[in-house]
């Protein structure tokens, strides 16, 4: 911590990163960690339950009705209306994207006696795939059934549950969006030192990304500022002011390269708690 003000009241010292970091940082967390939030969010979206409502209107006619829900059934989804149904057949429509990487789009044809209607999912490709093989399978399937069958009626639906492949990605955008949410928590973390002479008390003040803690001492519990030795990995001696309290609390301040510039600090802190200096 570093100290910014000093009167005869009050010495208030404060840690916090410097202005260019928190950017910095917060640029870098914007990609590293808003990408895979984005991609985590439309994992979670496609989660959901397909219906598959259809009517035999007459032998030769059936409307079916296709609507899915989203975010654990939480949410309507798009609903199809297709009139008119003779048969459906899983399509797969393979590209490439401008780096060459495969792109896979499932979908369902439905023939009508209007034409083709083609049933597939918006989006984006995650992981170089669009839609599910395993939905588009069971639509296709389903209607087939229906179509071949006597029944007036169908009335069908599919969970859409978290498996190993839906489990897999969620844990590896979680690793990134916790790195990056970690780093914004640690970079934008102040503490704040008051020594307040007019209350009596020694004040530590914590704000985070989620909120403001304040704890409170006796300003006469600060008995005790020492000047503590360091080395550091190359050697290299290093000295930091403590102040400690009888409560086992103790508050460390900045370091410093030379042992004099930690006395005289640690002595004006002495000064201001009326306590003895030392040489």
């Amino acid at each position: 911590m570093k100290l910014i003000k000093r009167d005869s009241s009050q010495m208030v010292f404060e840690d916090k990163n410097p202005m260019s970091l928190r950017i910095f940082i917060l640029v870098w967390a914007a990609g590293f960690a808003g990408i895979p939030l984005f991609m985590l969010f439309m994992e979670i979206k496609d989660l959901g339950m397909i219906r598959l409502n259809c009517d035999r209107q007459r032998w030769n006619q059936v409307n079916c009705q296709i609507s899915k829900s989203q975010f654990f059934g939480y949410a309507p989804g798009e609903t199809n209306k297709i009139k008119s149904v003779i048969s459906a057949r899983h399509f797969v429509n393979e590209s490439r994207d401008s780096d060459g990487d495969r792109m896979v789009d499932h979908k369902v044809i439905l023939l009508t006696k209007n034409g083709e209607v083609v049933y597939g999912e918006g989006g984006v490709y995650i992981n170089g795939v669009k839609g599910n093989f395993e939905d588009s399978i069971f639509i296709a399937n389903t209607i087939n059934q229906f179509l071949s069958s006597r029944e007036f009626k169908l009335n069908s639906s599919k969970n859409l549950q978290l498996g190993f492949p839906q489990i897999f990605m969620l844990a590896f955008w979680n690793t990134f969006i916790l790195s990056g949410v970690g780093s914004l928590y640690a970079v934008f973390q102040r503490t704040t030192l008051i020594l307040d002479k007019n209350q009596s008390l020694v004040i530590r003040r914590s704000s985070t990304l989620i909120g403001l803690s304040t704890k409170s001492y006796p300003l006469a519990s600060a008995r005790k500022v020492e000047v503590q030795d360091f080395t550091n990995s190359y050697n290299n001696a290093y000295f930091i002011p403590v102040i400690l309290l009888t409560t086992g609390e103790k508050f460390t301040l900045d370091k410093v390269e030379h042992r004099d510039a930690a006395k005289i600090m640690a002595n004006q802190i002495r000064h201001f708690l009326y306590l003895p200096t030392e040489d």
